[in-house]
């Protein structure tokens, strides 16, 4: 219940943050930090596939109707929520991803936590401007936000996880 709550509001608090202030802010066509994402990436590493996978659903559709796309968020968030363990089982190792706990820097060590959640966010970020853009004919400008999104979403994840995962928390969801 508790930890239901604590997701609960995770959300709540990404969402606002996504649709109030970095879906406002337009320093640049190439800087769009997804924050949204954190929800998916920072669910408790034995939280079973099928609830990640609602998760993302969740996610994705929230963030589709408060930014006004049609299935963007969905498609993206559908497909890293997909393929989580693999990224999870690869980062930070077989072992840890079944123990249990937040993949927070603190929980699995700073580069394990790095490789994840860049991984994690590249790869929502390589499907959400791909289906953005709708052509491959401005793959450079992909390439170019990609990169830039990773970066800035990465450093703004890194900030929530240090504030939502406590040291000690070793649950499942």
């Amino acid at each position: 219940m508790y930890q239901g709550l604590r997701y609960t509001l995770l959300l709540a608090a990404v969402a606002l943050l996504q649709s109030l202030i970095f879906n406002q802010v337009q320093i640049s066509i190439y800087f769009n930090p997804l924050i949204y994402v954190a929800f998916v990436l920072l669910l408790p590493m034995r939280t079973k596939p099928i609830v990640v996978l609602l998760c993302g659903l969740l996610a994705g559709i929230l963030m589709d109707i408060t930014m006004g796309l049609v299935g963007v968020n969905t498609c993206a968030s559908l497909l890293t929520a997909y393929v989580r363990p693999l990224m999870l089982r690869l980062a930070v190792g077989k072992d840890n991803a079944t123990d249990g706990g937040v993949p927070a820097p603190m929980q699995v060590g700073v580069g394990k936590f790095l490789a994840y959640a860049t991984v994690f966010v590249a790869v929502h970020c390589m499907v959400f401007f791909a289906l953005e853009a709708m052509t491959l004919k401005y793959i450079w400008l992909i390439g170019v936000k990609v990169v830039i999104n990773t970066i800035a979403t990465v450093l703004l994840i890194w900030g929530v996880a240090s504030v939502f995962a406590p040291r000690n928390y070793n649950n499942s969801f």
